[in-house]
């Protein structure tokens, strides 16, 4: 019987002591110096400032490892890839709201086309308009031209040099407004053609991944 009591009174002993032990957690903060060296506390020592550290329990494990801070090399290096992230997630999400916007525009691929050449027809009908009123300037701009002759080697009357500056002017702008069109036409031919093919890719990938689930 002194034995067995003896073994219960070691037992309880020891289970008393655990709280106490786990209490304690002692921490030891470690670090490699500047030359090298491993240098150790209970708490950070002065050469482990500005560097790299590493955090050591009771038991010799390691629970914490804390990375030394950045340089300002560093900080500008993340600082850039961090305003690379957040532009690539501007674009993405704008081309998201694109393709939300097309999808929603069109019932079908031939309504691009349809809105395309009405907005084309529109812009010929400009076209046309200008071209008629630049004609009908040219043919003044011959009058005038005949006029001057007779003035080659006299300056001209005031009205008539007025009437020919306003129509050198007129023609300007015409010519002008008939450029802007055509580029505008231009414009109209390549966006539609984007968009047709932006429109049947994603019309694709929908069916795809119907055809999946």
């Amino acid at each position: 019987m002194a034995p067995m009591r003896l073994s219960l009174l070691a037992a309880a002993a020891l289970w008393g002591c655990l709280p106490q032990a786990q209490s304690a957690g002692r921490q030891t903060y470690c670090c490699a110096n500047e030359r090298g060296s491993r240098v150790c506390g209970d708490t950070l020592a002065a050469e482990c400032y500005n560097r790299g550290y590493w955090v050591i329990n009771e038991h010799g494990v390691t629970v914490k490892r804390v990375d030394p801070p950045l340089t300002a090399e560093q900080r500008a290096a993340r600082e850039a890839e961090a305003a690379k992230a957040r532009e690539e997630k501007r674009v993405r999400m704008e081309q998201e709201r694109r393709d939300r916007a097309l999808l929603d525009a069109y019932t079908d691929a031939a309504e691009i086309d349809v809105q395309r050449d009405r907005t084309l027809r529109n812009l010929q009908s400009d076209i046309d308009r200008e071209t008629r009123e630049q004609a009908r300037a040219l043919a003044q701009k011959k009058k005038l031209d005949e006029e001057m002759e007779f003035y080659r080697k006299n300056p001209p009357p005031r009205e008539l040099a007025d009437a020919v500056r306003e129509n050198a002017s007129v023609l300007r702008a015409h010519a002008s407004v008939i450029e802007a069109k055509e580029r505008e036409i231009a414009a109209v031919r390549h966006k539609a053609a984007e968009e047709k093919r932006r429109y049947l890719d994603l019309v694709g990938r929908g069916a795809a991944a119907t055809r999946k689930n």
